[in-house]
Formats: C-alpha cells, structure tokens, sequence
C-alpha cells in the first residue's frame, strides 16, 4: 500500500513538472525581443487589436510609434523599430484592406497566409491581408552600414511567422 501511494506521489509530480514547464517561445538565434510598453501605449488607442512582431533580426534602441488615418484605411498602425547604426525595421498594419498593389514574389506564412515580398536597392518589403487588416514590413539598411550583413526574405518571414506563433 505505501509503494503504491509513493508511486502516485511521483507521477503526480512528474505531472506537475512537466505541466509547469517554461513556456517562453524560444527566439531563434540572431533575433532580439524589444521593449513592447511604448507598442502596447500606441495599440491602447487603436479599434482593431492587431498582431505584433514576437522578435526581430536586430537590436532595437529605440521605437516611434504613429497612429493615423489615410484615404483608404479607417485606422492604421506605424511602429518604427531603429537599430544602434539606424537600420530601420518598419511595421504597419492598417484596418480593412488597401491597395498596395505591386510586382513581387509570392510567398506563404506559415502554411496558409498568402504574402508578396519584394526587394529593391533600397529596402525589403512584404505586404499580407489577414483577418480585415492588411500589414506591411520593410527593411531598410543604414546607408552608413559597412558590414555587409543584410536582411533576406526569410527573415521577413520569420518576423511575419512570429506575429502568428502562439505562446
């Protein structure tokens, strides 16, 4: 008898070992969370609750956050994300769909969400719809960059993908 409550003992606290586990997302590597209290302050004034980069392939310094309105969407959202050497990560997400429309390759997120990446000398961008918000990141590099590293399309992907990650 004492074996068998010793033995639901420890299977009750294999359970709750596991059960209380970490569950931070892990963050890939070369990506770097940021400081959400400024995001979260621009996301209070929005009607829309939209879904927000988990990570990024920099370090952030600092965040300008803009709300505001244009002739083809109710709302929209701009956050941008500046690096130590002002590298610029943009995001914006606006209610309702607009009209970006623009040549670029189609890529899909996470299995189901259709995007279209494209890239010039001057930045890396993807445009996606999803549930009535249209989003849109960019990349732009320092012109004073001499590093040579550069953003790619996965990494905008990965950045898109992190938005729909659950926790």
């Amino acid at each position: 008898m004492k074996l068998m409550q010793m033995i639901i003992v420890f299977c009750i606290a294999i359970v709750l070992l596991v059960g209380c586990g970490d569950d931070e997302e892990t963050i890939p590597e070369g990506y770097y969370t940021y400081d959400e209290s400024e995001v979260n302050a621009a996301l209070d004034e929005l009607s829309f609750d939209p879904q927000l980069p988990r990570y990024l392939p920099m370090s952030v310094e600092f965040i300008i956050t803009d709300t505001f309105s244009n002739e083809s969407s109710d709302e929209a959202l701009d956050i941008s994300f500046y690096s130590r050497d002002n590298d610029l990560m943009t995001y914006q997400v606006y209610k309702g769909e607009i009209d970006e429309s623009f040549e670029g390759e189609h890529v899909l997120l996470n299995e189901a969400i259709e995007a279209t990446y494209r890239h010039n000398r001057f930045a890396h961008v993807m445009t996606w719809e999803h549930e009535g918000l249209t989003y849109h990141i960019e990349w732009r590099e320092s012109s004073r960059q001499e590093s040579g590293e550069d953003i790619t399309k996965e990494d905008l992907i990965v950045i898109a993908e992190s938005m729909y990650s659950s926790t």
